[in-house]
């Protein structure tokens, strides 16, 4: 979904809600440098498509 109104309240917070662009990039293009080991691990077994499929993975 495209930004909604509600997202600058979540903004006050410290929050960033994501677009559906960015949620539908490519996940080969994410920079993953502060992923832990572990999460480099379960990217490179399970091997998400986009952006969105690595942050709301069903692997867990």
């Amino acid at each position: 979904m495209d930004e909604r109104p509600w997202a600058a309240a979540l903004a006050d917070f410290g929050f960033t809600v994501l677009d559906a662009a960015q949620l539908l990039s490519p996940a080969a293009e994410v920079d993953t440098a502060a992923l832990a080991a572990a999460e480099h691990r379960q990217v490179k077994h399970w091997n998400p498509k986009t952006l969105g499929a690595m942050l709301f993975n069903s692997w867990d």
